[in-house]
C-alpha cells in the first residue's frame, strides 16, 4: 500500500521527513467450533514507518501486530514484524493470548510483547475484559487494562 502524509503532519514531522511511504501486510486468520488463530507478517518502508491508513469514509486498515507493539516500534520506519494470536470462546467467555517480535533495521531496535486477554459478556449489550501485556526484557514495559462497555 503506498501512503502520502498530507501538509499538517509533515509540519509537525520537520524538514527532512518523507512525506510518503508503503507497507506491506498479510494475515490469516482460522477458526474451528470455539477456537480462533491469527498470524500475520507486517514490512515497513525504509524510509517512514506507517502501519494503518485512515480512509475518507473513517474506515481503517491497520496491523494486528500485537496489542501496545505498534506504539513502540512496528510504526517505525524499515520495521518487520511477525505475531500470532490464540483464542478460545466458550458461552460467554473468552481468553485470547498473543504474541508478536518488531524489529526496526535502521534503528536496530527490537522488541517483543506477550498478551493475554480474558473476557465475559455480562448481556447482549454489556462487555467485560481484562488485557495485561508484558513487553519483554529490551523494554521492560507493561501494560494493564480493563474495561466495561455497554453498546446501544
Amino acid at each position: 500500500i503506498n501512503t502520502k502524509l498530507g501538509d499538517g503532519v509533515m509540519n509537525v514531522l520537520g524538514a527532512g521527513a518523507e512525506d510518503n511511504g508503503q507497507f506491506f501486510g498479510i494475515e490469516a486468520t482460522g477458526t474451528l467450533d470455539m477456537f480462533s488463530l491469527t498470524a500475520g507478517y507486517n514490512k515497513n518502508d525504509k524510509d517512514q514507518g506507517v502501519n494503518s491508513i485512515a480512509g475518507g469514509d473513517s474506515s481503517v486498515l491497520t496491523s494486528n501486530s500485537g496489542w501496545k507493539l505498534p506504539y513502540e516500534i512496528s510504526n517505525m520506519a524499515d520495521a518487520e514484524v511477525y505475531y500470532a494470536t490464540a483464542g478460545v470462546t466458550y458461552g460467554k467467555y473468552g481468553a485470547k493470548l498473543g504474541y508478536a517480535h518488531a524489529e526496526a533495521d535502521v534503528s536496530d531496535d527490537k522488541a517483543d510483547e506477550t498478551w493475554g486477554e480474558i473476557s465475559y459478556s455480562v448481556s447482549k449489550n454489556l462487555n467485560t475484559y481484562v488485557k495485561y501485556s508484558d513487553m519483554g526484557k529490551d523494554l521492560d514495559k507493561d501494560y494493564f487494562r480493563f474495561e466495561a462497555k455497554y453498546s446501544f
